[in-house]
């Protein structure tokens, strides 16, 4: 009889020994939930647009990242987050009927964000909403910003010098808040 012995490769290694140990089940980060991908999706698919004009009554796109991520939720179908503002907008995500977790970026540090930290939490899909001013105070208009994660290091969100829904750098448009969540429907 002869035994065959195969090597894996460390990536595949440390695949079956994760499997083992959770029972057969791969870690709940790897694994993105159906709203994720569709908020994905929508956020994808709304590049290059104005997602600020729909249904707010707002004169320019300067202060519309709420109700741009607002209008690409409602796209992914997720009806019940409907405000403008990033504060209200927070509150309705954390009050709905989805269930969602909420987890701390920066909590009051100057500085730009860490990328460690942040590609240990945030996966695509997930909501991020920045304050100048800390929780659950927050602040309204300028002092606050929100965008979707999108590939790692990067954000889909309103840029509010023409209002055009794009994906960029995460630093570019929010290293300069000093309270960042992270909002993942579950």
């Amino acid at each position: 009889m002869r035994c065959q012995y195969s090597l894996l490769s460390k990536s595949a290694f440390i695949a079956v020994l994760t499997l083992a140990l959770t029972g057969g089940h791969a870690p709940a980060h790897s694994q993105a939930s159906t709203t994720a991908k569709s908020i994905n999706k929508a956020a994808q698919d709304c590049v290059g647009k104005e997602m600020w004009k729909k249904g707010y009554g707002l004169k320019s796109g300067g202060l519309g990242c709420a109700a741009s991520v607002s209008n690409v939720l409602n796209k992914a179908g997720i009806a019940y987050v409907r405000t403008p503002v990033t504060l209200y907008m927070r509150r309705q995500i954390l009050q709905g009927k989805l269930k969602v977790k909420e987890f701390v970026i920066k909590n009051g540090e100057k500085g730009g964000i860490d990328d460690t930290r942040l590609n240990e939490i945030a996966r695509r899909g997930d909501v991020l909403v920045a304050f100048m001013n800390p929780l659950p105070g927050g602040n309204i208009g300028p002092k606050a910003h929100c965008g979707i994660i999108g590939a790692p290091g990067h954000v889909f969100t309103n840029d509010w010098n023409d209002g055009i829904w794009k994906h960029g750098n995460i630093h570019d448009y929010f290293d300069s808040y000093r309270y960042i969540r992270v909002l993942r429907f579950l």
